[in-house]
């Protein structure tokens, strides 16, 4: 059993009034009071918000848009979309339901910046507006009003647990809903600019954020519901755009397509390796008649063995350097515990701060990973470049770790 961090997603959130299916459904709720006597007075009908009152939507309900504004680099395998902190706002107007669910008042489209395709500054107090016309077609450009219950859903972070060959299960009963999401159906394409807009669904909500006259907007109320803000067979189209962002897709390079334009490069079977002569090292250290040791670099070809244990114990060669290094480190430690004692020449000891050790161990072959670091010439190499890397650059990565 495992428990790891998940997401609860559901197809839409409502509470309050709205959640109560006739209010949800007409936009009324009929209630009465029952008095101490066991009476009750005369039922009065509560008129909630509906689509033809909203004028706008304040964008600080907005907490994450992707892709993000101005981005240049975007990638295509990806579908936009637009978050907000409020579980139930794509939901909180009355209006129809269908087999999916209630249909959300917003609706997140995204239309290619070209010839025909404006977005017109609203005024003060008013959202800008969408205008797609000749030689652009809508049908083109948006999606089909309907399919928006589709995409659109709340969602909360939680914790899930799961068992072997088992599917995750939610832990508990699950912290509250923490935001909502609307994605846009448009597939992207490479080196294309885009401009994504948040619009209603429904022509009230439309005429109303257009600054359309009450009179269309009792129109559009009273027409057969849903009555959409668009028709992909319209010639063209104008809708308020709550919020709007731009953003450019890159060439064709996203991860899918590079991974498929891979291929495959013969190479020698030694590619990524190097001999590592261990002789001549020092004082102190012996003269070896082969060079045994093999560095290996990030990458090897295929037919590149596993890397040996450090020292290979029936390996002359490498059983005397490993002993002399052993004693070299354990004689320059001893000299410096000294009280009062000179700064010693000798071979490093790598990350000895790190592991809280002055001398490494002699277990043949070496296991613990502070003496397989220390006493293997392989990772003492790659060590030794480390350290002269960052005494190279210290100025740098001090000034870095002090901000």
């Amino acid at each position: 059993m495992s428990n790891a961090g998940g997401f609860r997603f559901v197809s839409h959130a409502r509470s309050g009034l709205i959640a109560v299916p006739e209010a949800a459904a007409s936009g009324t709720l009929q209630a009465a009071a029952v008095l101490s006597d066991g009476s009750s007075t005369t039922p009065v009908t509560f008129s909630l918000p509906g689509p033809g009152d909203v004028l706008g939507l304040d964008a600080a309900f907005v907490t994450r848009r992707y892709p993000r504004p101005g981005a240049t680099d975007v990638e295509t395998e990806f579908f936009p979309l637009i978050e907000f902190s409020v579980p139930e706002l794509p939901w909180l107007l009355p209006t129809p339901t269908g087999p999916s669910g209630p249909l959300p008042w917003l609706c997140l489209v995204v239309v290619e910046a070209k010839a025909g395709v404006s977005i017109r500054p609203g005024g003060i107090g008013a959202p800008d507006v969408l205008q797609i016309a000749d030689p652009a077609k809508p049908g083109d450009e948006l999606p089909d009003p309907a399919d928006a219950v589709l995409w659109a859903h709340a969602f909360t972070a939680t914790q899930v647990h799961a068992a072997a060959g088992a599917d995750p299960v939610e832990s508990g009963t699950g912290p509250p809903l923490a935001g909502s999401r609307l994605m846009a159906a448009r597939r992207l394409r490479p080196q294309t600019s885009y401009i994504a807009c948040l619009v209603p669904t429904l022509a009230a909500t439309a005429q109303a954020g257009l600054g359309h006259s009450n009179e269309d907007v009792s129109a559009a109320l009273a027409a057969p519901q849903p009555n959409y803000a668009w028709s992909r067979a319209d010639g063209s189209v104008e809708l308020p755009a709550y919020v709007t962002w731009e953003f450019s897709c890159t060439a064709v390079g996203d991860f899918e397509s590079l991974t498929r334009s891979l291929g495959e490069v013969p190479v020698d079977d030694t590619f990524g390796t190097r001999h590592l002569d261990l002789g001549l090292a020092g004082p102190g250290m012996p003269a070896t008649t082969t060079a045994t040791a093999v560095l290996r670099g990030a990458l090897t070809a295929p037919g590149v063995g596993a890397e040996t244990v450090w020292p290979v114990v029936n390996d002359n060669d490498q059983t005397a350097v490993d002993a002399a290094l052993t004693a070299e480190i354990a004689a320059v430690s001893g000299l410096t515990a000294n009280p009062g004692a000179k700064p010693v020449v000798g071979p490093l000891l790598y990350a000895r701060a790190a592991a809280g050790r002055a001398s490494v161990g002699t277990a043949k072959p070496a296991t613990d990973w502070f003496d397989q670091l220390n006493r293997d010439p392989r990772a003492r190499a790659v060590a030794g470049l480390g350290a002269r890397v960052l005494r190279r650059n210290v100025e740098e990565v001090m000034a870095a770790a002090w901000k």
